[in-house]
């Protein structure tokens, strides 16, 4: 599963204390991250925000479908029984996507990598009403680290949760540094920040019309993630269940307390009826969410 990054959550990064907001980038993963940190210290953060880009770097070596030797490609590349041993990192992943499949209903599901779209040509491998591989063809042992596959049809792509999973480990890298006043963003489709309650201000993060310069809300957040999907540069979600493709004329906000659970939702509230997001948020109170559909902003607890 993929997704159009049109619909950002563009983020204020003014900062009214007395510590400096410091930048930091790093392209990894097709996209460029970043970080800010408000720090008295500029070599202090310079480090911190190393090591964060380090933990990233390595996280793409271990969940990309597209370097050889990762742990998901010799996952994909297994026969069907075979256990394969991987990383503690691969299997929380793997552990997360399984979560969200859950609560979902299989609406999102990285191990349909089949049917997600070539981005160049444009098409996707398994046409429509045809049957493609699941996340539930996969089983993870989480005391030995092993995944092993159940189906030949099982494809992995960890596209729609794997940036923001490496958020919360750089975010997780950033509070062993103990910096406590942070923003990181993928690309700006996925921003986690945390600052510490007695600091007083939150992050203020905005949420834009994806067609017209229009700031549609101010978001503030101590903590926590936001995380965007959109259809504006064209079709490229599509309904692992049905092979259908995302109503065209939407675009999703989610909020969740960890980045990996704010992307993926994001993807998959592109997909679920509205009826049926109003209802998984109101079972989680956690998420939050704002949907643009039609015209129209459907608000489920993300704006006050």
């Amino acid at each position: 599963m993929q997704r159009d990054n049109s619909a950002k959550p563009w983020l204020s990064t003014e900062n009214p204390g007395t510590e400096q907001t410091f930048r930091f980038s790093h392209a990894a993963m097709a996209t460029e991250f970043e970080i800010l940190i408000n720090h008295k210290e500029e070599k202090y953060a310079k480090q911190a925000a190393h090591a964060a880009f380090q933990e990233l770097d390595k996280l793409e070596l271990d969940l990309s479908r597209f370097i050889e030797n990762s742990d998901i490609s010799r996952i994909n590349q297994a026969v069907v029984g075979q256990s394969v041993i991987v990383g503690p990192d691969t299997i929380a992943c793997l552990a997360e996507a399984a979560l969200v499949w859950k609560i979902t209903g299989g609406v999102f599901d990285p191990g349909a990598g089949n049917m997600i779209r070539d981005h160049k040509s444009g098409s996707p491998s398994v046409e429509k009403g045809q049957s493609g591989g699941s996340l539930q063809q996969l089983q993870l042992d989480l005391t030995n680290h092993t995944a092993c596959k159940t189906s030949a049809l099982l494809n992995i792509d960890l596209g729609a949760i794997g940036k923001g999973f490496a958020l919360d480990r750089m975010a997780a890298m950033l509070r062993e540094w103990s910096v406590k006043d942070f923003l990181i963003h993928s690309g700006q489709s996925t921003v986690i920040v945390f600052r510490e309650h007695e600091k007083g201000e939150k992050w203020k993060l905005s949420i834009s019309h994806p067609d017209r310069n229009e700031v549609l809300a101010v978001i503030e957040l101590p903590a926590g993630s936001l995380s965007a999907s959109g259809m504006k540069k064209g079709i490229h979600i599509i309904d692992p269940r049905t092979g259908s493709s995302a109503p065209v004329n939407r675009y999703a906000w989610v909020f969740a307390d960890t980045a990996a659970r704010s992307d993926a939702l994001s993807t998959a509230f592109m997909l679920l009826p509205l009826t049926e997001i109003g209802k998984l948020c109101r079972q989680h109170r956690e998420i939050k969410a704002c949907i643009l559909s039609e015209g129209k902003l459907r608000n489920y607890n993300l704006i006050n």
